[in-house]
Order: C-alpha cells, then structure tokens, then sequence
C-alpha cells in the first residue's frame, strides 16, 4: 500500500488518524484481537484498498447513547465508545482467534467530514463486499450469560436464571411448521373436534419473551441498519451470546406470509392473545420485508427499488443526522442521484431530494402526495417534502394504500392527462440576499375554497378506529356537518329506512368518510381487482357505523373500520363553498383553495400567497433543467407554459374532495387553466 507523500493526522477521541490515500479506493478495517471474557478489548487498524480485496465482516448495530462509553484499546491507545460497540465487540470476540471487522465509528474519523461523506458513500461497496454482516440487536444485561460466566465461582448462585433462545419462535416458524403444529396449541376433545385451543406453558412463554427481546431493538428502527442487512450476502444476527442466520430471520417472515393467511392457521392465531398475535406480526412483516428487499435475480444482483418506494417503506426508521434520512438509502436505490456531503444543509439536501422525485420518479406529482409538505421554517419552499417529519408503520400503511389507489386509477382528479407532459420547472432566487426560496411553476384548475375544518383523526395503529377517542371525533363532525347530536344519531341508526330531508348530504358525507371507495372484494390481493368506486349501495353499512357511533359496546366491522382509515387517518373534514366537503391535513385552514393539478391523480389544497415585485422576479421559472440533474427529459414539458404566472401559492398538501376525483375538473368547460407558482 502506498500512501501520498502530503498525508495528514488528525485526532478523533484521542486515536491519531492518517487521511486515507485515495477517498474512494481505500478503507480502514479493525482487528478485534482474541480475548476471554474478563479482559480488555484489544484492537488494531490498518488501511487497505478495495483492489486487494481484503476480507472482512461488518458491524450493524445502533450506537446508542453517545454520553454513555466504555473503553476500548486501539493501535494502543484507550479510546471511548458507545456500551452498545462495547459489548457488540465483547460478545463477538472469540477467546483464540481473532475477528477482522469494519466498524463505523471507528474505521471512519467522524471528525473529518470531507472523509465522512466519502466514507459514507462508499458503505454501499464496503457492506456488498463483506464477507458477512454480524447484526448486533443488544443483550439484557441482568440475564447476560456472557457477563455471568464472568463471575466468580462464589457468585454462580446467578446462574440459576432460566435461559431461553431468543430466536427459538423464529426458528420454529423458519423450518416451514404450520402455525397450529406449535406445540403451545391443542385441538379440543371429542366435544368440538378439530377446534384449536393456545394452552400457555412456561417454555413458550419463555420463548415469547425472548422474541420480544428481539423485536424491541432498537436495531429495527434506525435507517443505516437497513442497507446493512440488505446488502451483504450472507449474515450472522447476534442476541447476548446467541446467533441464528440471517437467512433464518427472513425465513420466518417469509414462512409467516405464506402461512398468515391459511385457514388452519389463521385459526390458530385468532386463539393467540392479542399482545403475541400483534408481536408476531409485527416480527414478522418487518422480516418479510427484509426478505423481499434481498432477493437477488439469476446473475446475483439486488432488486434496487426507486428513492419514493424505498423511503415510504423505510421512512419511519430513525437516524441523528436528518440528511440520512437520504445518504441512509443511497446503497439499495437504483439511482444515486446525490452524493453525501455533511457540508451540504439539510434543507438543501431534502430539496434536491423532492427535486428528483418530481423530475426523474415515475409519478411526478403523485410523489405530492402525504403529510410531509406545506410551509415551515427553514424550508426553501412549501412542496419540498419534509423526509425528517415522524413517519411510523401505520402512515406507511396508509400512505402506500393511497399510493396504490392512485396507481390503479380509482383516483383519476386530472382525467386521462398524461403525467409525462407535465414536467414541473423551478427557478432559485439568485440573489444573497433575499432568502433561499424555490418556486415551481405548474398549471390546474381551483374547484373551491375551504370554508370549514374539523378536528383530525389521529391513530397509532389501525385498531384505533374503535377507540372511543375515535368515536367522539366522528360524533363531532356529524354533529358539525350534518347538525346531528349523538341522539339525532342514535335515532337513524333505529331507524335506518327512514326517510330524510338530508338524504343527499347523508349520502354525500357517508361517500367522503369512505374516501369514496367500496368494500374490497374477493381474495386476489390485487387492490384494482379489490378495491372499488363508491355505490349507493354501500349505505347499509351507514346503520351498522351509526350503531357503533353511539354504542361503546358495539363492535365495528373490521373491513369497514379498515376502510374508513385509509380515507381518514390523519385528516380533518372540510368544508367548502357550495356544499362542498372532503378530506384534508390538519394544517388546512379557512381560506386555502382545492385545485386539480394536471398530472395530478387527487386534488391538492393551495394557499394564496401575497408576494411583491421582487419576490416575484425571483421566482420567474426557467426549464427544467434548473433542477440540477443530468438525465431530465426537458422535450416532455407542458407547452402551455409559455403564458406568464397568473397566481402564487402554498403547498398545502394533497386531499379529498367530493365530486372532484374522477376527472370532472377536466370536462367542467366553466373552469379556466391556469398557470401557478407554487413558492
């Protein structure tokens, strides 16, 4: 190896780094020395090239509390890092033979960010080329068998706590067993043959600890342990002092998806407690999950998925920095549209990222769509999405939901307009001294004003549809829209063939709270097949939701509680001119205006924005190109956007709108295209 003649030190947590040669050849790996149990961590470094093809394992762990250290000895110097690298190095390292690992922490000088974002961009090449990920998922300290056979022999009195694998569910339901085999399920005597009873037993509820030990990781929630898992080819997957496969881990998810589903087996897990039944899942879809996202095709490559699917898949996960809300998915995007730089703003950042997704996705404005948008401090403008906003699994739920009504055209707001002849164009204020601002230049149509909104309905999982919390809002906007206290609801549920004045608005409220969708039908799993438009029909279901309304002891129908989220989660009711009403994000206010963007599968709100003459100039657009990226088809534009800006607006977010979702906009010859700025 030979290193430049110039080369440099600098000092991360008193260990004296050289710069690495060359930024993208080269990296540093750690040799984690043998050891017992009792003795200091013993490491060294040393740099290598990727020509050389050096062999190694990578570390996947999360680090924890930054405040919190242990020491460690590096190339002779005691350096402190996190507890969880501590024990992750302690519980790996054999007594006899040494382990060559690529740490983060360590291999990389964070202090250097001119090193850090090369580093960072070549973590796509260090994980694909390891030999191995160890996926590090912490210990219980109390029970650590590691940290008890360390003990002198006087204290062994420790060791009489029970112990348990914590991967023995997901070893079980690996090997391909049926779900109703498990042994902590009995079917019933001759009374009620074939019927299956969960009969609780100290072995299995061991056993359904140790996989909640597992699941509460915090492994499982950062964004960098996503293309960590993802990319290597083979991994190890490390609890206190056990280890299964990761091929284990996704056989699981795997297995449960193929089982979920099956009579006998669905069977079996209704008879579960609703806190194993819920745990299982939720191990198992994020398994399932790990599995599709490693599948590989015939010549051993991955299945890369574009920037918009992989971050709603993985949105939710948490990271310190919020511009690896980006750099963290770099490595498993089929596009590396941006390079790390720790230099770079995170508003900068998550423009050029919104940028991209307007420009080169394969939705244009449908990549709009979601709670992430509208002004806020700092933002260079109200349609940038906000990638740090919280995003938990439910939201990607409902969000991938809406995504895919949209895809299969039971949204259509903008008719058979050609979203490919719908570039939108943006233009930076070059002037310092104005504030960094974008505009985005787009043509539409505004089909109302917001008179009116209500309370949101908030949810953290989907079961809260029957909460009673739930039940309150909705009261509250029957009472707001319809003029319905709980007794005039109360009153229509006993009386459902009942003839009313207001049976139009009826209609039209109970069509909105549906998001104007029916029940999804049959079991083909293909939502276009599913799902379907709206009928009048679907009015008997009213009498059943009016009941659970009023009735805290009803129950309400699964498929239709599920239904009324993917059209409600996170939204208030409007109201707008006309007897207009819909569905909208809770930082919709009185004022704002419902436009259909061409290109647009849904309506959008858009607040009027007041801007002055140089505000304006500022914002004059240009083509797209301005966007920054390379491989922008600037042919496709609009050719109507020859005629100046007429109107300058917010970005509020996508909505619902009533009578506005099928194209009608389109073919309403009273309605003038005009051209915006959304700024």
């Amino acid at each position: 190896m030979v290193l430049h003649d110039n080369k440099t030190m600098s000092s991360q947590n008193g260990l004296n780094y050289e710069s690495l040669p060359h930024a993208c050849e080269y990296l540093r790996i750690l040799t984690v020395h043998a050891g017992h149990v009792s003795e200091s961590i013993r490491c060294t470094l040393r740099t290598v090239s990727f020509h050389d093809k050096p062999s190694y394992d990578t570390l996947s762990y999360t680090w924890g509390d930054s405040t919190v250290t242990k020491p460690i000895e590096v190339d002779g110097v005691v350096i402190e890092v996190t507890t969880h690298l501590e024990q992750a190095l302690r519980h790996m390292r054999d007594a006899e033979t040494d382990l060559v690992l690529w740490v983060d922490a360590i291999c990389i000088n964070q202090t250097d960010l001119r090193e850090k974002s090369h580093q960072v961009a070549l973590m796509g090449q260090i994980y694909s080329e390891c030999a191995q990920v160890r996926i590090w998922l912490g210990c219980d300290i109390p029970k650590c068998r590691l940290k008890r056979s360390s003990l002198p022999v006087e204290n062994g009195g420790i060791d009489n706590v029970e112990e348990v694998d914590p991967f023995g569910i997901i070893r079980i339901l690996a090997t391909g067993r049926h779900i109703h085999e498990w042994s902590c399920f009995q079917t019933q005597d001759d009374t009620e043959p074939g019927k299956i009873l969960y009969k609780a037993s100290d072995e299995f509820n061991m056993m359904w600890e140790g996989l909640l030990a597992v699941d509460e990781s915090q492994w499982w929630t950062r964004m960098w342990t996503v293309q960590e898992a993802i990319l290597p080819m083979k991994g190890l997957v490390h609890f206190d002092t056990w280890q299964t496969s990761l091929e284990t881990i996704t056989d699981c998810g795997q297995c449960y998806r193929k089982y979920a589903f099956s009579t006998c087996c669905q069977d079996a897990l209704s008879h579960l407690p609703l806190a194993l039944h819920t745990l299982l899942e939720q191990f198992c879809v994020a398994a399932d999950q790990l599995d599709t996202d490693r599948k590989r095709n015939e010549t051993g490559d991955l299945q890369l998925n574009d920037f918009e699917t992989q971050h709603l898949v993985y949105g939710s996960r948490g990271c310190k920095d919020p511009r690896d809300k980006i750099y963290g998915l770099l490595g498993i995007m089929k596009d590396q549209f941006i390079t790390p730089d720790y230099n770079v703003s995170k508003e900068q950042v998550f423009f050029q990222a919104t940028c991209y997704l307007l420009c080169c996705g394969e939705n244009n404005l449908q990549n709009l769509v979601g709670p992430h948008y509208g002004p806020a401090p700092g933002k260079w403008a109200s349609w940038v999405r906000d990638f740090d906003a919280p995003f938990d699994r439910l939201l990607f739920s409902i969000t991938e939901t809406r995504y895919l009504l949209m895809d299969h055209h039971i949204y259509d707001a903008s008719g058979t307009y050609d979203e490919n002849d719908v570039l939108p164009r943006t233009s930076p204020r070059p002037a310092v001294e104005i504030e960094e601002q974008e505009g985005q230049a787009i043509l539409g149509r505004c089909v109302g004003k917001v008179t009116f909104v209500s309370g949101d309905i908030a949810q953290s999982e989907l079961r809260d549809i029957y909460s009673e919390s739930q039940r309150h809002v909705f009261q509250q906007w029957m009472l707001q829209v319809l003029n319905w206290a709980a007794v005039d609801i109360s009153a229509r549920a006993n009386a459902p063939s009942e003839a009313h004045e207001d049976a139009d608005r009826v209609l039209t409220f109970w069509r909105t709270l549906l998001g104007d969708i029916a029940f999804p039908v049959g079991e083909s799993g293909n939502v276009k097949e599913d799902y379907k438009n709206f009928t009048p029909a679907t009015i008997h279901w009213l009498e059943h939701f009016l009941s659970w309304v009023v009735d805290k002891d009803r129950v309400l129908n699964h498929e239709l509680g599920d239904l009324i989220s993917i059209a409600t989660h996170g939204r208030c009711y409007f109201k707008a001119e006309n007897n207009g009403q819909g569905l909208c994000y809770p930082h919709a206010r009185v004022g704002d205006e419902i436009w259909v963007l061409d290109g647009g599968k849904v309506p959008f709100v858009l607040r009027p924005a007041h801007l002055d003459q140089e505000e304006r100039y500022a914002l004059i657009s240009k083509d797209a190109d301005g966007f920054g990226f390379d491989e922008i088809d600037v042919s496709s534009g609009s050719q109507e956007f020859g005629k100046p800006i007429e109107r300058y607006h917010e970005f509020i977010g996508d909505c619902y709108f009533d009578g506005y979702m099928h194209g009608e906009a389109v073919r309403d010859s009273t309605l003038h295209k005009q051209s915006i700025m959304l700024v």
